[in-house]
């Protein structure tokens, strides 16, 4: 299984839509998608789920997008919408159960960027899927550089594994002007997930050459993961 995520900037367009189609995979995550977009793209998908919310946002039109054509793809029946974004969905394999995806993309309100993964990771709601087989892959808006750890630590400290080669720990994947390159983008397993499959991440590059925040190919501030699990 092939998992690509990537936080898109500002919506995805067909430039964007095309260089994705570069790299196949058996499910696509779009962070910060319109609505719109998304019904353009997902003719092409067998398997697809958008999800926002206007709990603090009430003219915000981004969302979250998740497509496949070879997993069928359900949100969970426990899905706390105050932990903003973090998105509980069962992966099946036509009928049969493989494991849980939480898709990320943290906000501030009511609660801070990535404590909502550590407030989900404490939610009651969650334990049945937490003890599971399961995932955390996303856009943490995590300000975390290779002397700057603390964020990261709280989210290892609370269980989570890191799926990326520790030779590439914390690789660069968020541009920002003010506070230039920093690790903002995961794909975490569970204990059991971890045990279960062999996982492993690549990030890709932002190009330094690029002017501009969008120096992942000119196309977004932020580079996508591409995650294989072997055994599915």
């Amino acid at each position: 299984m092939k998992i690509i995520s990537w936080n898109v900037h500002f919506d995805v367009n067909e430039k964007k839509y095309s260089e994705i189609k570069k790299n196949p995979c058996d499910i696509l995550i779009l962070l910060e998608c319109r609505h719109m977009s998304f019904d353009f793209i997902k003719d092409d998908w067998e398997y697809c789920l958008w999800y926002n919310d206007t709990l603090y946002e009430n003219k915000s039109d981004f969302g979250i997008a998740i497509f496949s054509n070879k997993y069928r793809l359900d949100f969970t029946d426990n899905f706390n919408r105050k932990l903003r974004y973090v998105i509980p969905l069962k992966v099946y394999n036509e009928k049969e159960f493989l494991f849980y995806l939480f898709a990320v993309w943290t906000k501030t309100k009511p609660i801070l960027y990535s404590i909502n993964v550590l407030k989900a990771l404490e939610f009651s709601g969650y334990q049945e899927y937490i003890s599971d087989k399961a995932i955390f892959i996303g856009d943490f808006n995590t300000n975390v550089k290779q002397d700057q750890t603390e964020s990261y630590d709280k989210l290892i400290n609370a269980g989570l594994i890191d799926c990326i080669d520790k030779e590439f720990f914390l690789p660069r994947t968020y541009y920002d002007e003010k506070w230039k390159y920093f690790t903002a983008d995961y794909c975490f397993a569970t204990e059991k997930m971890k045990e279960s499959y062999e996982i492993t991440e690549k990030v890709g590059t932002l190009d330094d050459s690029i002017s501009g925040k969008n120096k992942y190919l000119g196309l977004s501030d932020h580079s996508p993961l591409f995650v294989e699990i072997k055994g599915i």
